[in-house]
């Protein structure tokens, strides 16, 4: 995939000081407020302009009525959410919108912004628009992992949502893009007069729009060609367990490494054997086998059986497992590799025990 991210630079317009009747020909202008930015207005900005109904329409940054009732789509203020009527505002006391909903997903309470609620609406027109060979299933998938891996966390910064609170986390953390969007923003403003304030906010918002299209379509790409095809190799090496060893509770990934460990609890969950698998060996490079222990649920760095000899290398290593080929084994025990995949398979098959 590959967008011209600079023409973004194009695409923002500064009209706030245009008489509003020089645009009355606009016909899909997008609106969203003007003064200081946030990440999610940028972010909403952002998938409605890669749109082709949208690619040619004028942003105004304005809190001025008669430009919001002009708007084609308007984010972030009106007081209005409407996705029939493209209105996209999150201020109302009474808005409690979430990507999922209460009955589908009661887990995930995540209140949207703009940027979520533009999502919501049209992520999948967006994946689609640069991957008209995803079709069905996939689509959602993709649009369910950019929601939950990028979007979210900016919808919870932005509503002032604790990541975690009672023992439970409530979303993840995973690009911090919002505080680097917020670092682009003038300052001091008592250096600025008022108009050259406003025009220093209109030149800050485009970087941030790149700065966001550049991050939010590099995390898109590796969900498409990376995290997606890495969930058919999972459960292939899944169903033909057996065959690498007698226990079943051995992975090998066919092909060499691929984003796996996303993967595992879903697909054991779909094969009807959630928590079976304890180590996956792939190929990483000439003469390198890895074995690395599976994760568990317990946190990010937790794993259900560890890899014995930890912290050893070489031949120490050898010598203590009777294995030959052995090159080392990580010192908390999540991994290790050794020269043959017979090696790294006699590695797991000790461990096993």
């Amino acid at each position: 995939m590959k967008i011209e991210f600079r023409e973004f630079e194009k695409w923002v317009d500064a009209i706030n000081t245009t008489p509003i009747e020089s645009v009355s020909e606009e016909e899909n202008m997008i609106v969203t407020h003007n003064g200081i930015f946030h990440c999610d207005e940028v972010v909403a900005c952002v998938l409605l302009k890669v749109l082709p109904r949208y690619r040619h329409s004028t942003i105004c940054r304005t809190r001025d009525a008669r430009w919001i009732e002009k708007g084609a789509v308007v984010v972030d203020v009106g007081g209005v959410y409407d996705p029939v009527l493209n209105r996209f505002d999150h201020h109302q006391s009474s808005f409690m919108e979430t990507f999922y909903g209460s009955a589908e997903r009661p887990d995930r309470k995540t209140r949207l912004s703009s940027a979520g609620l533009v999502f919501k609406t049209f992520g999948s027109d967006v994946i689609r628009h640069f991957y008209p060979e995803l079709k069905g299933e996939d689509v959602e998938l993709i649009n369910r992992r950019v929601y939950n891996k990028f979007v979210e966390e900016i919808d919870g910064l932005d509503n002032g949502i604790e990541m975690c609170s009672g023992g439970e986390k409530n979303y993840r953390v995973t690009s911090t893009l919002t505080n680097r969007i917020a670092l682009l923003r003038p300052y001091p403003e008592e250096r600025y007069t008022p108009d050259e304030l406003k025009m220093e906010q209109h030149s800050r918002f485009r970087e941030a729009m790149e700065m966001a299209a550049i991050e939010f379509f590099t995390f898109l790409d590796y969900q498409v060609k990376a995290w997606l095809p890495a969930r058919r190799v999972v459960l292939d090496a899944a169903r033909t367990a057996s065959k690498v060893h007698p226990s079943g509770q051995i992975l090998k990934l066919e092909g060499g490494y691929v984003p796996w460990k996303p993967h595992l609890k879903k697909v054991e969950e779909e094969l009807g054997v959630e928590g079976k698998f304890l180590f996956c060996i792939f190929k990483q490079g000439e003469d390198n086998w890895a074995v690395q222990a599976c994760p568990s649920d317990k946190g990010a760095f937790s794993i259900r059986t560890p890899i014995k000899w930890q912290g050893m290398s070489a031949q120490s290593l050898v010598d203590a497992s009777g294995i030959p080929g052995c090159i080392f084994v990580h010192g908390s025990g999540f991994m290790g590799s050794n020269k043959t995949f017979e090696g790294a398979l006699k590695m797991a098959e000790a461990c096993l025990q």
